[in-house]
């Protein structure tokens, strides 16, 4: 034979072992094509530091060796302005982590991930299926927007109540001293903390520990009921409002309702409107619950310092308590619930992993973004450095009973929703005050839609 033939021969062999290895190389476990450019990504948060995801990262960059990943953690300050001005400029971040309920109001900046990276063909399971099934409902009714998901979350925050075991020792013994009985022994102890599980418990706990002199507060019980010195009012008015049955938004999200008559468990109500009664209660002074006002410090501080009793407010607020007061003796409780209630209600908040339309390699970004929130080393190696609960295929109660509502701008929205407060305080009429902070909802969800 021609040995030119035999080298023509050997060559075409070599040529395709080299291109066999090549797309072995260049497909990972699941079948799909490996992007082997070189490329950066740039994450930007203003949560964790990037310590929680160093192994994660070091993993994610075997499969992509030649990618870089870029950490920045931002102040929460600039954060928003700051982002946007990168991402109109094309510039990134590849994946911005932002709270959950900034979703509906900048999906349109977002890169949503493909259907069949979730989806169970073996099951005949749609990706969006099969992602409600692994994460608590309020994940998949803040994350899918138009059947497409926008973001990922790793961790799922929800209100807690913090307890000063002290305060309710103090008032304890007060109470004893002028209720000298075996009933009253039980009473106290029911109502010192750990034992409130509904708003009925909770309100009895109020009126033990406030301590009056006139219309001097000497003890708070709660930091509740005012607007402005209260970091969460807004999310305890909502999940007060949830709680009671109303519907937040219209199915197609375009008026609030919260304000309206509506049948709750078989009655017809009002119940965003007994909501905002309940929770101003307690900065009335005319009210027997009064037991805060506008002149009390930040409620952090003021709960860190020893001068309330009780804080609503998130469990990762621990951070800045423990700040103030390092040796303060504390627990945290669920939040509580309407009396005997088949359906228990928390509130939410988290930050969710995104891809920006400015991202130049977002199958790579949404790669990243699943090894991070539902590969089970990373997860386990994130709660072991940052102590924090994680929420895929959780099934831990509060996650699964924490819900949130579609804000069409979450500023604005929580602005609204202090001033509500704010008019009701100031004598204005709660209806009235409500149904003018969701008129001004309305315009925004109308805006929103219109975009």
């Amino acid at each position: 034979m021609d040995k030119k033939f035999i080298w023509i021969g050997a060559g075409v062999v070599v040529a395709f072992v080299l291109l066999m290895v090549i797309l072995f190389v260049g497909c990972d476990k699941k079948g799909g094509q490996i992007d082997n450019s070189v490329a950066t990504l740039t994450l930007w948060t203003t949560e964790d530091e990037k310590s929680a995801f160093d192994q994660m990262i070091t993993n994610f960059q075997q499969k992509y060796p030649n990618v870089k990943i870029e950490y920045v953690v931002k102040s929460e300050d600039d954060f928003l302005t700051a982002s946007l001005n990168e991402i109109a400029a094309g510039r990134g971040p590849d994946i911005w982590a932002i709270p959950n309920d900034w979703l509906p109001q900048y999906s349109d900046k977002l890169v949503a991930i493909k259907d069949e990276i979730f989806a169970d063909k073996k099951a005949h399971k749609t990706g969006l299926e099969v992602y409600r099934s692994q994460f608590p409902a309020v994940v998949g009714q803040d994350t899918i927007i138009g059947d497409k998901i926008y973001g990922i979350p790793v961790s799922l925050d929800t209100l807690k109540i913090f307890y000063n075991s002290q305060l309710f020792s103090d008032a304890a013994v007060d109470y004893y001293r002028t209720h000298k009985s075996s009933e009253t022994e039980d009473y106290i102890k029911k109502a010192m903390g750990g034992t409130i599980n509904n708003w009925d418990e909770f309100v009895t706990a109020v009126r033990l520990v406030t301590k009056k002199s006139g219309s001097t507060i000497e003890r708070s019980a709660v930091a509740l009921g005012t607007a402005d010195n209260i970091p969460q009012a807004p999310d305890i008015l909502s999940a007060l409002m949830l709680q009671n049955g109303a519907k937040m938004v219209s199915d197609d999200l375009s008026i609030a309702q919260f304000h309206t008559e509506q049948n709750v468990f078989g009655d017809i109500a009002y119940p965003g409107t007994k909501a905002l009664d309940f929770y101003a209660s307690f900065a009335d002074p005319k009210s027997e619950n009064y037991t805060w006002n506008s002149t009390m410090p930040d409620a952090r501080r003021a709960f860190a310092e020893g001068k309330t009793a009780m804080l609503i407010d998130y469990q990762s607020a621990a951070d800045e308590i423990k700040r103030i007061s390092p040796k303060l003796n504390y627990s945290i409780k669920d939040l509580p619930q309407i009396k005997e209630t088949a359906n228990p209600i928390n509130f939410a908040e988290y930050p969710v992993f995104t891809v920006t339309k400015a991202s130049q390699h977002s199958d790579i970004a949404w790669d990243f973004i699943l090894n991070l929130t539902t590969n089970n080393s990373s997860l386990n190696t994130y709660r072991s450095i940052t102590k924090k609960e994680t929420v895929y295929k959780s099934q831990k109660p509060s996650f699964i009973n924490a819900r949130g509502w579609y804000k069409p701008d979450p500023a604005q929205t929580d602005e609204i929703f202090r001033n509500m407060v704010k008019q009701v305080s100031e004598g204005k009429n709660s209806q009235t005050a409500i149904e003018g902070a969701a008129s001004q909802i309305t315009t925004l969800l109308q805006q929103l839609k219109n975009r």
